[in-house]
């Protein structure tokens, strides 16, 4: 079977890859299956390079300043700059192939309106790609913890002790699938209508966990085949599970990129199965998790 290598000069990641620290003793030492330690932004091997201009962001964080001041960068004077992808110092990289573009993602930790404050999209429309014809998905970045923030579990817990009624009892394990000191970055392919939440789309999404020994300011190489993705058809927010093998035929038109906790939910969704009577959160103070990502290039192969 003839493979067509699509190599796109952009960035993007990944989903539910646990990330161990067991190196080898190689050029690209591996840490698991899907993710390996790379000495550079992008491959050596650039034949029939595709450069893509479909590559962007979505950010509520300067429009809703209220919701967002208590961000770590918070700062309305550079127009919260750190939180839009933009181009990297060109000092930094040897590479002009390389996306060379960064970003500080934000997810929200209680509430579930605009709990994605923002996220990278890329276009993917213009590679005939189906969820049957995906050979694989190749994405090389670099994360950085002192640019990244994760809330620690004690201050959710005094939060939600300190601000919800006295009568209201928080199940521990609900608190942890909020919060760990793991960085977690979901990646999301989509097909038609996925502007439209009221109308069926179909998705395949991968949650990416990332271990806090795991080397910062390296590359790494994170590499999906199909077979990896979780995929569902998805409607007012709402999944249902499909086997890959009923979609093959269904486009993918592009993914999207964010920061998430590591169940994937706020306190907001998870809290509807806690009481009967229900849990207003209103007014609970928000935590967001951020968490610095920079990109260097997209490969994806085509079956």
């Amino acid at each position: 079977m003839l493979i067509r290598r699509y190599q796109l000069a952009l960035v993007s990641l990944m989903s539910v890859v646990l990330i161990t620290t067991t190196f080898v003793s190689c050029s690209a030492p591996l840490i698991n299956q899907n993710l390996k330690v790379v000495s550079s932004c992008t491959a050596e091997d650039q034949s029939n390079n595709l450069t893509l201009n479909g590559l962007s962001y979505w950010h509520h964080i300067s429009r809703y300043p209220n919701e967002f001041s208590r961000l770590r960068f918070f700062n309305p004077e550079t127009e919260n700059e750190k939180y839009k992808l933009l181009p990297v110092s060109p000092s930094k990289f040897n590479k002009k192939t390389c996306i060379n573009q960064d970003i500080i993602l934000v997810k929200k930790v209680i509430h579930n309106k605009r709990q994605h404050a923002n996220g990278i999209e890329m276009d993917l429309s213009d590679l005939q790609l189906t969820y049957g014809n995906l050979d694989s998905f190749k994405m090389r970045f670099q994360i950085d913890r002192p640019l990244s923030f994760t809330p620690h579990v004690s201050s959710l817990t005094s939060i939600l002790k300190r601000q919800l009624p006295s009568q209201t009892r928080v199940n521990q394990i609900l608190v942890d699938k909020l919060l760990n000191q793991n960085m977690t970055l979901k990646l999301v392919f989509y097909g038609h209508n996925h502007s439209d939440h009221k109308t069926m789309t179909v998705n395949g999404k991968k949650l990416v966990e990332l271990l806090p020994n795991l080397p910062d300011g390296a590359w790494l190489e994170l590499e999906l085949t199909n077979t990896d993705l979780n995929t569902y058809w998805e409607k007012d927010w709402q999944g249902t599970a499909v086997p890959l093998s009923d979609i093959i035929d269904q486009p993918i038109l592009g993914f999207i990129l964010m920061a998430e906790t590591p169940s994937g939910k706020t306190f907001e969704s998870l809290a509807k199965n806690m009481d009967s009577n229900g849990i207003d959160i209103k007014d609970v103070d928000e935590l967001f998790i951020e968490t610095y990502i920079r990109l260097g290039s997209i490969s994806i192969n085509k079956k």
